[in-house]
């Protein structure tokens, strides 16, 4: 039995559903789909056509562009269900990694609702901001759907652009600054490359490919349960699979709801199961990281005391430890000064 790291997240994120009896839809598979065709009726949609994903991905090593699926619909600038055209609602939906991309989020939320059967489900893995390069930027907000809903946006705005190109920066569990003075860290790109692209997105309506929102779990949880006691949008909460150890990722599977008490009250059940902990990356391995520079400093202490010149420098140090304590006995007080009161 296949226990791979990556059929078990598959598992996961198809839990109760079964491909080979219903129909479904895929969002963004590129070469790595969740659903093949040989399990079961599966439509593959992305933004572009094949030949566009091969220039796009050409001179991306992750993407194995001989493997890229054949993309069944391009859901661009009509919406999806037009795009769907006489083919029969599906349902479930898959979207790994897709959702931090969409620049509307509620727009696509309602046009995912649209070609879904009743208690259709959406299943989504979504990257936690604790765990990847979006560390040090703020969680997205209610005012950020609404904005985003209100303006119908199908590029990413430019404030999502600058939020996106000034504050990522590279992420390292390991990292000694990130854990303890997270705001010193480097980030990857300049002033003038945000700038540049929020202008070109202004201007020119181009499409720069940015996370335009960021979650960690309980945001996620806390703002979808938010928007839906709103009505802004019909799903409720079917499960949450909180970010796991050595992942940088939560799985969620949403259902069609029609009835926002409903829906937000699943969306607060979710939340109340998450783990409240702190936000810093202070995992295992910076805690191993922590323990190999404390013994690391230990031995080379233990090899200076050890060595012949330290043996030799003993009555010289005793001497400079002696006059520091009578010079500190013998100095005068200080007096206070204007700014000691600030």
């Amino acid at each position: 039995m296949d226990q791979s790291p990556a059929t078990l997240r598959r598992n996961r994120l198809l839990a109760g559903l079964e491909p080979a009896r219903l129909r479904g839809m895929e969002i963004g598979a590129l070469a790595s789909p969740l659903v093949r065709r040989s399990e079961g009726d599966i439509l593959y949609v992305d933004h572009a056509d094949i030949p566009t994903l091969r220039a796009k991905y050409a001179t991306d090593g992750a993407v194995d562009l001989a493997g890229l699926v054949e993309v069944d619909i391009v859901w661009g600038g009509s919406s999806l269900a037009t795009a769907l055209g006489t083919r029969p609602p599906v349902d479930y939906v898959l979207a790994s990694h897709v959702m931090e991309h969409v620049p509307d989020l509620l727009g696509w939320l309602a046009e995912l609702r649209d070609v879904l059967r009743p208690q259709g489900t959406l299943r989504v893995a979504v990257p936690d901001r604790r765990f990847t390069f979006d560390y040090l930027r703020r969680e997205s907000r209610l005012s950020d759907l609404v904005d985003a809903s209100l303006r119908g946006t199908r590029v990413p705005l430019p404030s999502q652009i600058l939020d996106h190109v000034l504050e990522v920066i590279r992420f390292d569990p390991t990292s000694l600054e990130l854990a303890l003075a997270p705001e010193s860290v480097p980030r990857l790109h300049t002033l003038q490359t945000a700038i540049g692209a929020a202008r070109d997105s202004l201007l020119n309506n181009a499409y720069h490919d940015v996370h335009c929102w960021v979650f960690t779990p309980r945001s996620f949880a806390a703002l979808l349960g938010r928007a839906a006691a709103l009505g802004l949008h019909r799903f409720a909460c079917l499960w949450l699979d909180d970010t796991r150890q050595d992942c940088n990722e939560f799985l969620v599977a949403l259902q069609v709801c029609d009835d926002p008490d409903a829906a937000a009250a699943s969306w607060q059940a979710a939340l109340q199961g998450l783990e409240d902990v702190d936000d810093r990356p202070i995992t295992a391995e910076i805690i191993r990281a922590l323990a190999s520079e404390r013994d690391a400093a230990r031995a080379r202490i233990a090899a200076l005391e050890a060595s012949r010149s330290w043996r030799l420098t003993q009555p010289l140090r005793a001497i400079a430890t002696a006059f520091g304590r009578r010079a500190r006995r013998t100095r005068p007080a200080r007096r206070a000064t204007a700014y000691d009161a600030a």
